[in-house]
């Protein structure tokens, strides 16, 4: 049961014992109620926009590390290219 339905069972239990009947209890209480209930909204939507940023940063770090794996294994690429250029070069001038 939601926050709203809750207040909806307290309201209709005031209207029916007639507890508090007057008016201004009424304008008072669905005032507090419209409040509360602008407060909830306000919550839920930061709790989606906060796991959305989450999300997107966990994403965007991913894709830095991904970055950097990518940028390391070209640099070890391109250190083993020179070596065996360097080894083929050793070779030819040793069986020149």
């Amino acid at each position: 049961m939601d926050f709203k339905s809750i207040l909806d069972l307290i309201y209709d239990g005031y209207v029916r014992m007639n507890i508090y009947s007057s008016k201004s209890f009424l304008k008072k209480f669905f005032a507090a109620k419209n409040e509360v209930c602008r407060v909830l909204f306000g919550f839920k939507e930061y709790t989606e926009k906060k796991d959305k940023i989450a999300l997107d940063i966990s994403q965007l770090k991913k894709e830095i590390s991904d970055a950097k794996v990518k940028s390391r294994l070209k640099l070890e690429k391109l250190r083993i290219q020179q070596q065996l250029a360097r080894g083929l070069a050793r070779a030819k001038a040793s069986n020149v």
